[in-house]
């Protein structure tokens, strides 16, 4: 489980990984929201725990008044919010009835399923879609398809392996998908990051 950080705003955004904590603050500061604090809770299974410290830790109770959180939906995105809400109600606390929608509590609470609430996927896929027009995505393709045809054993997360093809791609490699958020690879105007952009500024 990551550290959890001294709380210092009142809004709380919880993201799953090191490369989600990036990604966010990229899109975070190209939104211009200053008072969004990221917290990285680590891998799925470690946000129970994180959540049962976050409810105690210093200054939650004084400072926190909105929680938002954001996890990949694998390939399920139903039993990814139910399991984000099965872990509010260990750590007691709100639980919205669906994803996106903020509770009228205190604190306030809301969650986002990467990469729309609706489909299987995660932070790549969405990533990925956001540049599906490069010139770049016409070899990246090609990679793949030949990977799968003349591997027994080709990557077991497509998604991730063409993600890491497109990088490979740019004049600057970043070696991560966050920390290609910070270098501005991913086109922040595209129309494939407008819901998650609403929900950060509805926290």
């Amino acid at each position: 489980m990551s550290e959890l950080q001294k709380i210092n705003k009142a809004k709380q955004l919880l993201v799953e990984g090191d490369d989600a904590d990036c990604f966010f603050s990229a899109l975070l500061k190209n939104l211009n929201i200053n008072d969004i604090q990221i917290q990285n809770y680590g891998g799925n299974d470690e946000l129970k725990g994180f959540l049962k410290q976050f409810r105690i830790a210093p200054g939650f109770l004084d400072k926190v008044e909105c929680i938002g959180i954001i996890r990949d939906a694998e390939k399920n995105p139903k039993a990814a919010f139910q399991s984000i809400s099965g872990f509010l109600k260990t750590a007691n606390l709100p639980v919205p009835k669906k994803p996106s929608e903020i509770t009228d509590t205190q604190p306030r609470v809301s969650v986002y399923i990467l990469p729309d609430a609706k489909t299987k996927g995660m932070i790549e896929t969405i990533c990925i879609s956001s540049v599906k027009e490069d010139p770049a995505m016409e070899c990246v393709n090609t990679y793949i398809k030949c990977l799968k045809d003349k591997l027994n054993a080709p990557p077991k997360n497509l998604e991730k392996a063409r993600l890491q093809a497109f990088l490979a791609s740019r004049k600057k490699v970043p070696r991560k998908l966050g920390l290609a958020a910070k270098q501005n690879v991913w086109p922040w105007d595209s129309p494939v990051f407008e819901n998650v952009k609403n929900f950060l500024n509805s926290l």
